[in-house]
């Protein structure tokens, strides 16, 4: 199933994604955020942290979170859409739906790769650079955002320009524009 969310237009002959309202309403500048973490635990429980204060998740979401990408790895090799090495590699953790009191995506964008496990073949490592973490207190809704997030990252140029951007403000901006 699809949520169509996001819709295709040709502009210069070129594909782009563009967001619809809906798709944009998952996404706060207030849930934008930089940060450094020597791992995946690290920057869950920063970020978790975080979640909790704003009443977001339960505070059983970090421990969910940390339990389930061990479990089922969210790291995305983006190399397949850009050979050159500019592209970095992204990660969509999520939990249950017990786990959060909201439907929203929080973006992380890392100071320092961090490693995480691929989705596609669990026993490979990636260097991760952004984070995409779904909060989702809607059960079966989990497949939509995740689809909508594949179609944004396999846009080259999408990833291109938000690896440049290093303000909150301006992540937020690209990402909903």
């Amino acid at each position: 199933f699809r949520s169509n969310t996001l819709k295709k237009k040709e502009k210069n002959g070129m594909r782009d994604i563009i967001m619809t309202k809906e798709f944009a309403k998952l996404f706060s500048e207030d849930l934008i955020f930089i940060e450094q973490a020597k791992d995946n635990e690290e920057i869950f429980n920063i970020i978790g942290k975080k979640l909790i204060e704003k009443g977001l998740v339960k505070d059983s979401f970090i421990e969910a979170i940390i339990s389930r990408e061990k479990d089922f790895p969210t790291g995305l090799d983006l190399s397949v859409i850009d050979h050159t090495g500019k592209v970095p590699n992204v990660a969509i953790p999520h939990t249950e739906s017990e786990h959060c009191n909201t439907k929203k995506v929080v973006v992380v964008k890392l100071k320092n790769e961090i490693t995480f496990y691929n989705m596609i073949s669990p026993d490979y490592k990636l260097k991760v650079k952004f984070l995409f973490i779904i909060l989702n207190n809607e059960k079966g809704e989990q497949c939509n955002i995740l689809a909508d997030l594949m179609d944004f990252f396999t846009i080259n140029k999408n990833f291109l320009k938000l690896a440049q951007l290093s303000d909150t403000n301006e992540i937020y901006k690209y990402i909903v524009a």
